[in-house]
């Protein structure tokens, strides 16, 4: 048994299942608050987290599957996931993460308009079109909701934004090392399973 291998699979399960979690509870708080507002703005970004939540669920079996191997040495193969080099990899979350960016970007514009900041989404977008690649896409629909965000003086959703960028950031500098490749999508899967339970901790904290 790797104990250390098993201990940072430990560790990322948990993260992920607190991150699913608390990305269903942001859902839930969403969702009361758009059916007594008719919100559609509020309403897309709860099903933003809906999908994000589904995304870190998956994430977690994939880190589940990890941790019975570091323990038992031996790799659970389930249908629709893929297996590189011995690690689990499912290209379901990367859809979802994209479609639910994109639904805090919808949501975001919808319910705050953005003014002066609106030029400056053109280059984030050539670059994006340039690189061609899902994490570049993923990095420019979190780039629009954080200006939005920051436009807002939404210091909650701009932690959670921030959070969320580096997390794609460190998966990005993943795909120009593959040597270290594993160990950045570990790191990148913990910031992005800590997004959302930082931001239930603020929303829970602001209450109180």
């Amino acid at each position: 048994m790797n104990e250390v291998s098993a201990m940072i699979e430990l560790v990322l399960v948990y993260l992920g299942a607190i991150g699913a979690a608390s990305s269903y509870y942001i859902f839930c708080k969403l969702k009361e608050i758009s059916d007594m507002t008719d919100d559609v703005g509020t309403e897309l970004a709860a099903w933003g987290f809906m999908l994000m939540g589904f995304g870190l669920l998956i994430e977690t079996i994939v880190h589940l599957i990890h941790l019975y191997k570091a323990v038992y040495g031996v790799t659970i193969v389930l249908p629709s996931f893929l297996y590189v080099y011995g690690n689990a990899f499912s290209p379901l979350p990367p859809a979802l993460f994209l479609v639910a960016y994109t639904l805090y970007f919808t949501g975001v514009y919808v319910s705050h308009r953005l003014g002066s900041l609106a030029l400056t989404i053109t280059p984030v977008s050539v670059i994006a079109i340039f690189l061609g690649e899902m994490n570049a896409l993923m990095l420019l629909m979190l780039f629009l909701a954080f200006l939005y965000s920051f436009e807002n003086k939404n210091k909650k959703f701009l932690t959670f934004f921030s959070i969320l960028i580096l997390s794609h950031l460190v998966a990005m500098a993943g795909i120009l090392d593959y040597k270290m490749t594993f160990v950045f999508v570990r790191i990148a899967f913990a910031l992005r399973a800590i997004a959302p339970t930082v931001l239930v901790y603020m929303v829970i904290r602001k209450k109180r």
